[in-house]
């Protein structure tokens, strides 16, 4: 049995109005010109403002309403975006994207939030460059708020557009206003796989001045961009940093592991006879762990082997270029 209430008398309204736009013949009468007719639905045009989930329910009952209503009332952007909204409520982002392109001509689309979803249904329907010189321009204008998600969204309509120094240039700005260095990291790998080697430099720099923990995990990058400006002595000293940072994240994870490893010691205790099943869970447990510890423990020592051998070819190359380290 139904908990709903009796129908609001607003809803009631909304659903006369419905009616009298698609079904009646005074809906005929507006399709037709007739002045008259338009004139007494201008009367009712105040009530008929939709929720979003009023907008697809009535949708279902006819699509044609938002459409109707932006025939007779054209200037009202309200109703463009109740119609844009219906479809991308569908997921109908072709149709979405056509509605609220028009609406953009016209100049209807100049929420904050109405901008990016049009960018957004520009990157939905493989239109990134036009999502990235929308977003860009208003950006820029100050009719959107430069926010890293706005900034990150920039960037990455850059990146699907294979326009790169573009993308590498936004992920660097929503980087100086975020708390995420991993921003900084994206910037400087992009650089580095352009062969802008200075600017990586800079952006992994800044990286490890955010986080002394992401040492290790761009260390490399950062070294072989050393190499390619042939800084031979950079490159040796950040290959020793990155040495130095193993030992402690060797110890941090050990330790991590070996937390979890000794919950299920409770195998040890246990009396097999008399809790069989709990015996053969912590069991199967502490085997798995043993074997991950272990995983651990032969992972590191492959990086450490790595380590050692970028040591000696980077005193190799120096000393081929005559640089003593």
């Amino acid at each position: 049995m139904s908990n709903s209430g009796p129908i609001s008398i607003h809803k009631m309204i909304k659903l006369l109005v419905v009616f009298l736009l698609v079904l009646s013949p005074l809906g005929a009468a507006f399709y037709s010109g007739d002045s008259h007719a338009l004139s007494e639905s201008e009367k009712l045009e105040p009530l008929i403002i939709f929720s979003p989930v009023e907008i697809e329910t009535l949708n279902k009952l006819s699509p044609k309403v938002a459409e109707t209503l932006i025939v007779f009332y054209p200037d009202k952007k309200e109703y463009w975006r109740q119609l844009w909204q219906i479809h991308a409520f569908k997921e109908e982002n072709q149709k979405a994207l056509s509605i609220i392109e028009l609406a953009y001509v016209k100049g209807f689309v100049d929420k904050n939030s109405d901008i990016e979803n049009l960018a957004k249904l520009y990157s939905f329907n493989k239109l990134p460059f036009k999502a990235a010189m929308t977003l860009e321009k208003h950006i820029k204008s100050g009719e959107v708020k430069k926010t890293e998600t706005n900034l990150k969204d920039l960037a990455n309509y850059f990146f699907e557009a294979k326009e790169l120094l573009k993308s590498a240039e936004y992920f660097g700005e929503a980087a100086e206003i975020s708390s995420d260095p991993a921003l900084y990291q994206r910037q400087g790998d992009m650089l580095f796989q352009m062969g802008e080697f200075p600017q990586a430099e800079i952006a992994l720099k800044k990286v490890i001045a955010k986080n002394e923990n992401m040492k290790l995990e761009v260390s490399l990058t950062l070294v072989l961009a050393y190499l390619y400006q042939k800084k031979f002595r950079e490159a040796y000293h950040q290959i020793e940093e990155a040495s130095d940072a193993l030992k402690p994240a060797i110890a941090e994870d050990k330790e991590a592991m070996q937390n979890k490893f000794s919950q299920s010691l409770i195998a040890n205790i246990l009396d097999p006879k008399k809790s069989p099943e709990i015996y053969m869970y912590a069991m199967r447990r502490r085997n798995s762990q043993e074997t991950q510890l272990q995983l651990l423990t032969d992972k590191y020592s492959q990086v450490k082997s790595i380590i050692e051998s970028w040591k000696l070819y980077i005193v190799d190359k120096a000393m081929r270029n005559g640089v003593m380290l």
